[in-house]
Order: structure tokens, then C-alpha cells, then sequence
């Protein structure tokens, strides 16, 4: 009995400190009041754009949600982003460029998401990934790999057409899908149907989904739910990861012997700095395979939609 009373205190004191802390909170914006341990997690679930759209002015142009007890605020407007990408030095009155600010959380670091460039955390292992990818996607060769690609592409599609005599086309889907097959041959420098897609599709899925589910499900619950069904998840983001490694690694075998370089992202990034590379810089260190693959992992999970590409 003693025990049960002593347990009632404590959350009334946490309860009565959350809410505290949130009526005497620094800069309050609109957004649904939390509850203590979920945060929002009941009204907004994990599609917080989607609850904004429904339940909030067209003017708000910054507002605010709990995923547990952490604070996230949304901006929605420019003039927000330009304050937090440059801090004011007023000594100099002068403003210094910085383009970090934290991506992730914590729990990121835990499933290995955090060592790309949109998660990254640490200031040096991000800057020196944008600095490869920015290198690589503004390139000469770059751009004519992906304008040959889309030709190409294109070209296929348009004599399926005329061979299958397809007539009634949901354009909606077809862009989707012609979308997706470009993004993953400028990316990786192979078709789809190379690929085990239906495993690939739900990798990549779930992949999108682990950082939904990380970031807006509280802790007191993400922790109860990895113990149950999370870790098929955690399995299909794995399989995403080791399929995009072990095409890396083979990929650079094949360059090491002697294979020509293709003008796709994956292998201008293998022989990005180095001795292969007509813009070589002495003393910076070319990208390893597990920084290639956090940043293909990335941008492959983000451009796969799960439409029918069966139907290609």
C-alpha cells in the first residue's frame, strides 16, 4: 500500500513539473497541449503535417508538438529557416554562415541513421558528406550521366508502349514510377529489375518509417514496442543498408579492376579525391564505403515510391 502511495505522489510531481514547464515555457507557439509521458502522440499520431492542414490557420507559420516530453517546433515559413541558418555577431554586426543545426536524436544513433547527411549530428562528419555529395551532383559528368539516363529511360517506356499497344495510361502512377527508376539508375547505376524489388520496396518503406517512428513516438512506447514488432522493421532497415553496401563494395572491386566509370552518384563518390579523380585534392581522405552507404541508403529509401513498378 505504501508502495502504490509513494507511486502516486512521484507522478503527481511529475505531472504538476511537466505542466509547468510547459505554461512557463520560453517563446509558446500553437500546437495541441501535451500529455504528460505521449506528449501528442494522441492527437497528431506520427503525420504531424497532416493534423497542421486540418487544424490550424493558413497564417500560422510556425507551431509546436511533443513527441514524450521533447519539444519540436515546426517552422513553415523562410524567415524562421534564415534565423536559424545564421547567428548574429554583434560585435561585428555581421552575419556568419552556418548551415548545421541539429538533425536527429538521439535514438538515431542507435539503428545507424545518423552518419548520412540528413540526420547527422556531428558537425564534421556532416559537412565533409555535403561536401562530396554537393561535389559529385554539380558536376559536369554527373549532369550528363543523368540527361543520358532520362533519354534512355524514356525511350524504353515509350516502346513498351508501342509493343504491350498500351492505349489507357494512369499518368499519375507512370511519373511516379518513371521518377523512381531514374532516381535509382542515376543513383546506383542499376535498373530496378536487377534488383529483388518487392524486398527492396518494403526495405526502403520501413526505412522512411524508422525515422517517423524514432522521432514522434515517445520513448515510454517506442521502447515497449521494440521489445514486440519492431524489430521486423529494424530487419527490413537492415537488409536496405546491407543490399546498398554490397553493391558499393562490388562496384569498387570492378573499378579496382579496371571496369570503366559510369556518370552516375554511387560511382563518382568511389572515386571522389581519389587518384582516379581529375580534381584530386592532396590531403583529403576519398569517402569509405560506410559513408557511401548511409548517404545512398538515404537518398534510395526517400525516392522508391510503392506503386506498382511491377507493372513497367
Amino acid at each position: 500500500m505504501a508502495i502504490i502511495i509513494y507511486a502516486g505522489i512521484i507522478l503527481f510531481l511529475y505531472i504538476t513539473y511537466f505542466y509547468y514547464r510547459y505554461f512557463t515555457r520560453p517563446n509558446p507557439l500553437p500546437g495541441p497541449i501535451p500529455l504528460p509521458f505521449i506528449g501528442t502522440f494522441l492527437q497528431i499520431g506520427i503525420d504531424p503535417r497532416k493534423w497542421a492542414e486540418k487544424n490550424l490557420n493558413e497564417s500560422v507559420d510556425i507551431w509546436e508538438f511533443y513527441a514524450g516530453s521533447f519539444r519540436v517546433i515546426v517552422v513553415c515559413d523562410t524567415k524562421y529557416i534564415d534565423k536559424i541558418y545564421f547567428s548574429h555577431n554583434e560585435s561585428k554586426s555581421l552575419y556568419k554562415e552556418s548551415k548545421f543545426f541539429k538533425r536527429g536524436i538521439a535514438a538515431y544513433d542507435e539503428v545507424g541513421i545518423s552518419n548520412g547527411i540528413v540526420f547527422n549530428n556531428i558537425i564534421h562528419k556532416w559537412k565533409r558528406s555535403r561536401q562530396f555529395v554537393t561535389k559529385v551532383l554539380m558536376s559536369k559528368k554527373y549532369h550528363i550521366g543523368f540527361i543520358n539516363s532520362v533519354q534512355k529511360i524514356f525511350k524504353e517506356l515509350e516502346k513498351q508502349w508501342d509493343e504491350n499497344n498500351i492505349v489507357n495510361l494512369d499518368f499519375s502512377k507512370w511519373v511516379f514510377c518513371y521518377k523512381t527508376k531514374i532516381t535509382i539508375e542515376t543513383v546506383i547505376g542499376q535498373s530496378l529489375y536487377n534488383l529483388p524489388f518487392d524486398s527492396i520496396s518494403k526495405a526502403a518503406s520501413e526505412h522512411i518509417a524508422m525515422f517517423a517512428f524514432l522521432a514522434f513516438v515517445p520513448n515510454c512506447i517506442s521502447n515497449i514496442v521494440m521489445l514486440l514488432g519492431f524489430n521486423t522493421m529494424k530487419k527490413n532497415f537492415i537488409f536496405l543498408n546491407g543490399t546498398t553496401s554490397n553493391i558499393i563494395k562490388k562496384r569498387r572491386n570492378e573499378i579496382k579492376n579496371g571496369s570503366p566509370t559510369a556518370f552516375n552518384l554511387l560511382d563518382l563518390l568511389l572515386i571522389a579525391n581519389s587518384l582516379n579523380d581529375s580534381e584530386y585534392i592532396e590531403g583529403e581522405r576519398p569517402m569509405d564505403d560506410d559513408e557511401i552507404e548511409n548517404n545512398l541508403s538515404d537518398i534510395i529509401a526517400a525516392s522508391i515510391e510503392t506503386v506498382l513498378l511491377h507493372d513497367f
